[in-house]
């Protein structure tokens, strides 16, 4: 929901303090630094009371878990609202706060809220940055928190009156021969975002076929060929923020996101894949000069890091051979004290069938048909992605 209207309505009073200028916080009774997320946390307070009819009684900014009994895991939440029942004083929903710039629908924000709610016990969690809100509720039918629609009161929360949000399906799947005719699905945002603008004609196609069997979940993965890991359930399209060295968000995006445990160490992660692009630059002060580079992006979450550790430039990693496409990968590694030569031997030895000659084999598949991901040349793709991606970081720790 758009609620950046609202928010520039509210004007904060900047106080000049011994060490600089400073917000007041009426909440906390504080001086606080004036960043670009405190902005957002306290227009958001007096949202929350003007808008919402929140009680200031019931608003805790800042607050440690500890406070709530939570000792096993570590944080603040920016904002607690609360309610009383019976002369005890109860958590209602955990209201994350992030800058403007930050879009607050990426999963990582969903599962950082969604985590001090469960900590705490509430029903609610609230997401934003000043330019968008979104409000959900945990649903005991599935155990998990489903976004409600539009904006709750106070009174909606405590009362337990909302309705859960039937979002229209932003996803079509068209048949090959659109993406053979690009030209014509050009008009497609999605298709746009996807084919660099040095990515040879050639390799349109399988590229559109290959991006669109990660965004359709008609079709879900269940098994891999592998025995190594085991899937235990396939989430479907997931938006992730990430960046890069430069301070670009390059790797953010919908990734098509797997849950996969393995039965060696049993521990689990997800791992996810997109296809996105490259902008091509002449001379930028920044980046220099580059190709505009189609580019299949693997993420890893393991619970402690959250990364991608895997960009695969297509224009140049991508072959086509008649009516298949061949995926490769150039085993280029930037870690100090490590080689392309060290990594080709480390993988030959854990998987002998991705290494041939100086590259790695990633797998073949017939693009010219509707492509899914349950299908056998896909998940042996996908499966031998997973190998390489956790061979990569074995040997890049050795």
């Amino acid at each position: 929901m758009d609620v950046q209207h609202k928010y520039d309505r509210y004007r904060l009073k900047i106080h000049r303090c011994k060490l600089g200028k400073r917000y007041f916080d009426p909440f906390r009774n504080m001086f606080v630094h004036i960043t670009p997320e405190e902005t957002v946390r306290q227009k958001t307070c007096r949202f929350l009371c003007e808008e919402l009819h929140v009680p200031q009684a019931c608003i805790y900014v800042e607050e440690h878990l500890v406070h709530y009994g939570v000792t096993e895991k570590n944080g603040r939440m920016d904002i607690v609202i609360t309610y009383t029942e019976d002369g005890i004083e109860f958590p209602l929903a955990v209201v994350e706060c992030k800058e403007g710039r930050v879009p607050v629908i990426a999963q990582q924000v969903k599962e950082q809220a969604e985590g001090y709610a469960s900590c705490i016990g509430a029903l609610y969690f609230i997401l934003t940055n000043g330019v968008e809100l979104y409000c959900y509720r945990y649903e005991e039918q599935t155990g998990m928190y489903e976004e409600a629609e539009g904006i709750l009161t106070y009174q909606d929360m405590l009362g337990d009156r909302y309705v859960l949000s039937n979002k229209p399906v932003d996803f079509t799947r068209f048949p090959y021969e659109t993406y053979y005719n690009f030209c014509k699905a050009e008009k497609d945002v999605r298709f746009r975002n996807v084919i660099g603008e040095d990515t040879e004609k050639i390799l349109i196609p399988a590229i559109l076929n290959l991006s669109d069997c990660f965004l359709d979940v008609s079709h879900r993965l269940e098994e891999l060929p592998s025995g190594r890991y085991t899937v235990l359930a396939d989430l479907g399209r997931q938006y992730r923020k990430y960046g890069d060295a430069s301070g670009g968000d390059f790797g953010s995006g919908n990734y098509r996101v797997i849950r996969l445990r393995d039965t060696k160490s049993r521990e689990e992660f997800l791992i996810g894949f997109m296809i996105t692009t490259t902008s091509k630059v002449i001379q930028d002060p920044k980046y220099g000069t580059a190709d505009g580079k189609s580019v299949l992006v693997v993420m890893k979450n393991d619970g402690e890091h959250d990364e991608t550790p895997l960009q695969i430039n297509l224009n140049q990693c991508l072959l086509i051979h008649g009516d298949q496409a061949e995926l490769t990968h150039n085993a280029r590694i930037t870690r100090k004290g490590k080689s392309k030569k060290g990594l080709l031997e480390y993988v030959k030895g854990k998987h002998r069938g991705l290494v041939q000659g100086n590259s790695i084999f990633l797998g073949r598949f017939r693009y010219k048909e509707n492509l899914y991901i349950d299908c056998e040349e896909i998940s042996d793709l996908l499966c031998h992605i997973i190998e390489y991606v956790i061979d990569r970081h074995e040997y890049k720790t050795l």
